[in-house]
């Protein structure tokens, strides 16, 4: 079959009639220029026939050429967009394999769409994500993401909620931050106890009942606020005190820090190992050997070309090498450690202090620094303890 008689399978049917002194000649010209003619017969002024709606144009010119009179009747088919197409069949193949492909290649994660996250926060997503092997170049399932959605939520402690939705190659990243809101506990009622010796400056209760005033100078282990009172009766009123009782104290802390130690430092040598990753395939560079002990830090770089995504990624990681030395610090070193690892021990126990004055001394001994520090400073000065016994009666606090 001749590729003109391929495309006529796809053409519409025409009836047409001819008729003149070049009815003859026209059937001849037709059948010479390729025009394909079904049931020609002989009609009262001259013949009858069918021919493919795509020769047409070639019956007109054919009639024009003999002098004939040339009239279409009857028009049936599919209609003349088959016609186009079978008459380009380049269309069609393009058209079935553009859809083919972009059902194949839209199966590949192309880009990560993280929204309007802050780039610190894009950079720990896409390593946990990498953890889960989702990355550009990775082909996804719905499977794997809600997989990869709980270990999320699990992992990053400080999100609430995750949301991972794909897209047409397109991955995005939702997320919402966790909510935390501090519940007090009704345990056992409690009182309060000073927990080092100072003055009173502020009494601030939510409960409880207070035993001290402002102004007045407490000792250690003093009670501050009692959770029970006795009523008119002598019954206990219970109420577990809390609260905050402000004071200006006074402590000596004590610190020593030695001129020389064995400590693990990074060398500034390091070596890196790069992986690439495209439509599901995956290159490694050869890796170098490693000697020592090492420290990683892996980057993902999404694959463009231009501005244009492309579904693949790069992996490299960079390995710093790490090894044992001997530190020797300075006598300014050494007391400048010594004074801080003074000052920690102030913020342990008083983390809210708001430091007045300080007095430093200072003393080597035995290849060590030792630090002595006094501090005046406000802090909450409470500490729970159990319930104090009730006061009797014209007992002050």
């Amino acid at each position: 079959m001749t590729e003109r008689h391929h495309r006529a399978l796809w053409a519409d049917r025409v009836d047409f009639e001819v008729s003149g002194r070049g009815a003859r000649a026209f059937l001849s010209r037709a059948a010479q220029t390729g025009v394909h003619l079904w049931t020609v017969r002989c009609a009262a002024e001259g013949y009858v026939g069918r021919a493919a709606g795509t020769d047409i144009p070639r019956l007109r010119q054919a009639a024009r050429m003999t002098g004939a009179e040339l009239r279409l009747k009857d028009r049936r088919g599919p209609g003349r967009f088959l016609e186009r197409a079978a008459a380009r069949p380049g269309l069609l193949a393009g058209l079935v394999v553009f859809f083919i492909m972009n059902w194949y290649f839209g199966g590949f994660l192309w880009s990560v769409d993280f929204g309007d996250m802050e780039s610190a926060r894009q950079e720990v997503f896409r390593s946990a994500l990498a953890e889960e092997s989702i990355r550009e170049g990775c082909r996804i399932n719905e499977e794997i993401l809600r997989r990869a959605e709980q270990t999320l939520e699990t992992k990053l402690t400080d999100t609430g909620w995750v949301s991972l939705n794909f897209t047409s190659g397109c991955l995005s990243v939702e997320e919402t931050q966790r909510q935390t809101e501090a519940v007090q506990e009704n345990g056992e009622p409690r009182a309060l106890y000073a927990k080092a010796a100072g003055e009173v400056l502020a009494v601030k209760l939510q409960s409880g009942f207070a035993q001290v005033v402002p102004g007045q100078y407490v000792s250690q282990g003093q009670l501050l606020a009692n959770g029970q009172k006795a009523d008119r009766e002598g019954e206990a009123v219970v109420q577990g005190a809390s609260g905050m009782v402000w004071g200006r104290m006074e402590k000596v802390y004590t610190a020593a820090q030695p001129l020389q130690r064995e400590a693990t430092i990074f060398t500034g040598d390091c070596r890196t190992e790069t992986s690439w990753q495209l439509l599901g395939y995956t290159w490694q560079d050869a890796a170098e050997d490693s000697s020592g002990e090492e420290e990683a830090a892996t980057e993902w770089i999404p694959l463009r070309l231009g501005r244009i995504a492309l579904p693949g990624s790069l992996c490299r990681t960079t390995y710093w090498k790490k090894e044992s030395r001997t530190l020797e610090y300075s006598d300014t070193t050494a007391r400048n450690l010594a004074a801080r690892s003074c000052r920690l021990q102030l913020l342990q126990e008083f983390p809210d202090a708001q430091l007045e004055e300080q007095t430093l001394s200072f003393a080597e001994k035995d290849g060590q620094m030792t630090c002595t520090a006094e501090y005046v400073f406000c802090a909450d000065m409470t500490q729970p303890g159990d319930l104090a016994p009730l006061e009797t009666e014209g007992t002050t606090g």
